[in-house]
């Protein structure tokens, strides 16, 4: 493994200079340096794991403003002093600093690192669990992986999820890593407890049922613990090999058992089947197919101890969503949530581990009365510590609409002002006498009824819609840039049979909605009204992915149509959805609950949009939509700044 001995200067313990000169351009990144200030802009960042100290360092290098040559010391000076304080280092003594790999350093007092070698057994736990790591994802195929459900937190992550892990008890402090996978949280925690709390005794029980994982996971612990003797803890762990989710139901309440101080997880992401014992276990908190992060959840909350935390990293879904609303109802009965922090950025997160999820950490307490939770984001494990905080109200964040609980939340004060004008908005669909539907059309199982020709002597057609026909404000039917299957099954056949199971509705004037949307697509909904005279036929046909808004009972007006199309697809509404949404899934529940303006104000909508022709509908939309919402709310000078985001 590469290193370099770097020898302390005056100038190191004065300004927190490390002259790192010696170790050349090729010790590090290409990109690594960055502009003479931070203005001028960073370098790809590295982190450096410091013997000692209990958070890692994140810098680049900078550079001379008028030569652009390196200046040869991090970024970042600070820790450097504390670095020397610690170790009671002086001028002359030396330090070494190698790579662990190209974003990955570790530095450590040589006197600490034998003489002849620079053995793995000088890393600290987090960084020796991370080579783990490694080791096992090169060696694993991917499909093994995901079949597990295995995705491995980052280290940087794991740090940031050890510090919120604040512990309140007394020692032995008892720790739980449900599905430890190589100890990474575990080893966080281990020296956060070490380092940062000087805890003297330290008990984790972990569980993983994959075997090589739970090799690797001995050797990660066994290294924690000569580490921790080092500095004066013991520490003690048991290895379980049972699942986690049935062995905890029998765990609580047996003659002996003690709960956690803190329950640290990054559970597998993966569906099972309702049938499964797994689900059967916990069926107070299943509907239809769940995942397996969510049970993980639900197993430990009677395993935490009275005050103390559970934190997690999990998908986003659980926070809104129908088939989420007992686990949310049980889960928020038994913890608080304190914090929670989402990642801007999907791709980045898990990006070594061929994974997009929308993930969030989440700490929540056990036994305490709190009034506030802090909401804070960054773009990726890089941003950390930078993040932005939103600090509200508990009761504003578990939010109940019409008796259905969900978790919002708010990153700032413009999601906050959101919140504040579409709250108060009282009408719903039903005020409305609408109703929302799902298309009966289920492709895979309707084959013999759909069509490509349209129509012949003893066969009538009717059009068929998918979700790429409906696009924001239009329908556009038939359409060639479709899909290969949809471009051939543009049609359903219009017959007795195919209307007695109601695979064909009325054609009269409604909105289509898209059900599903792509993460990185601008907005969550894709609305369009479809007026009855648009499509010459009596009967369409409406395929499973979207969703129709219709009036069952009476007419629904072209001006309602149109301006219930056109505040589905506003800005305004599109970010209410996300602050309370972390799914690309708009389902019927959520749409009947989402709130709406007064009936004529959609009418009066609608009307003002009915002759606009421009080439970009969802800019007039929103110019509308926002000189409406001005009367909602005394905070112009705050929506003008959204407006100004939205240009």
């Amino acid at each position: 493994m590469e290193y370099h001995v770097i020898e302390l200067t005056p100038a190191a313990l004065k300004h927190g200079n490390l002259n790192i000169r010696s170790c050349g351009k090729d010790f590090f990144p290409e990109e690594i340096f960055g502009g003479s200030s931070r203005h001028a802009g960073l370098g790809r960042q590295v982190t450096l794991r410091v013997e000692g100290l209990p958070d890692p360092i994140i810098t680049d290098i900078p550079t001379d403003a008028k030569t652009n040559r390196p200046r040869w010391i991090f970024r970042e000076r600070r820790w450097l002093k504390e670095f020397i304080r610690k170790h009671k280092l002086a001028p002359r003594d030396t330090v070494t600093l190698y790579r662990v790999d190209e974003f990955n350093y570790f530095v450590a007092p040589s006197s600490r690192i034998p003489s002849t070698h620079l053995f793995e057994q000088a890393f600290p736990p987090l960084l020796y669990a991370q080579k783990l790591t490694d080791q096992y994802v090169e060696s694993s195929s991917l499909e093994h992986r995901k079949k597990r459900g295995q995705y491995f937190t980052p280290p940087k992550v794991a740090s940031f999820m050890a510090r919120l892990g604040v512990i309140n008890g007394s020692p032995p402090i008892r720790v739980l890593d449900p599905g430890a996978g190589t100890g990474i949280l575990s080893c966080a925690v281990c020296e956060q407890l070490v380092a940062r709390f000087a805890v003297r005794k330290i008990h984790i029980d972990a569980y993983e049922e994959d075997p090589d994982l739970r090799d690797l996971l001995y050797k990660s612990f066994l290294h924690a613990c000569q580490w921790a003797k080092e500095r004066g803890t013991k520490l003690t762990f048991d290895i379980f090999d049972d699942d986690f989710i049935q062995s905890s139901v029998g765990l609580f309440g047996k003659r002996g058992f003690r709960p956690y101080d803190l329950i640290i997880s990054n559970p597998p992401y993966a569906k099972i089947s309702a049938k499964d014992p797994r689900a059967k276990a916990l069926s107070h908190v299943v509907y239809g197919q769940p995942n397996l992060y969510a049970l993980f959840m639900a197993a430990s909350l009677p395993l935490i101890k009275n005050m103390g935390s559970l934190v997690v990293i999990v998908p986003r879904s659980y926070t809104a969503g129908h088939y989420f609303s007992a686990f949310r109802k049980v889960f928020f009965s038994h913890v608080q949530p304190v914090r929670a922090h989402l990642f801007d950025s999907r791709k980045e997160l898990f990006s070594n581990q061929a994974v997009l999820q929308e993930n969030m950490i989440l700490k929540a307490t056990k036994g305490h009365d709190r009034k506030f939770i802090l909401i804070s984001s960054s773009r990726n494990a890089d941003n950390l510590v930078s993040c932005v905080e939103n600090r509200v109200p508990l009761s504003y964040a578990l939010f109940r609409n019409n008796g259905y609980l969900i978790f919002r939340l708010p990153l700032d004060d413009l999601d906050d002002l959101v919140i504040e004008i579409v709250d108060s908005w009282k009408s719903r669909l039903d005020d409305y006498d609408l109703e929302i539907s799902t298309g009966p059309v289920v492709p895979f199982r309707t084959k013999k009824f759909l069509r490509t020709g349209k129509q012949t002597s003893d066969i009538s057609f009717v059009p068929l819609l998918w979700m790429s026909n409906v696009r924001p404000m239009s329908i556009v039917w038939p359409c060639k840039a479709l899909p290969a299957r949809e471009a051939a099954q543009q049609f359903i056949i219009d017959c007795p049979e195919a209307r007695k199971s109601r695979l064909v509705v009325e054609n009269k004037n409604m909105v289509l909605l898209r059900r599903f949307s792509a993460k990185e697509e601008k907005r969550r909904f894709t609305a369009a009204p479809l007026f009855q005279k648009q499509l010459p036929f009596r009967y369409i046909g409406v395929e499973n992915h979207v969703n129709y808004i219709h009036r069952p009972k009476g007419r629904f007006s072209d001006n309602e149509a149109r301006g219930l199309a056109a505040i589905l697809n506003s800005d305004l509404l599109d970010r209410y959805f996300r602050i309370c949404n972390g799914n690309t899934q708009v389902g019927a529940i959520e749409l009947r609950n989402l709130p709406l303006p007064p009936p004529e104000v959609v009418s009066s909508l609608g009307s003002q949009l009915r002759d606009v022709q421009c080439n970009s509908p969802l800019e007039c939309i929103d110019t509308c939509v926002y000189r409406i919402a001005r009367s909602y709310t005394k905070k112009h000078s705050l929506l003008d700044r959204i407006t100004s985001c939205d240009a």
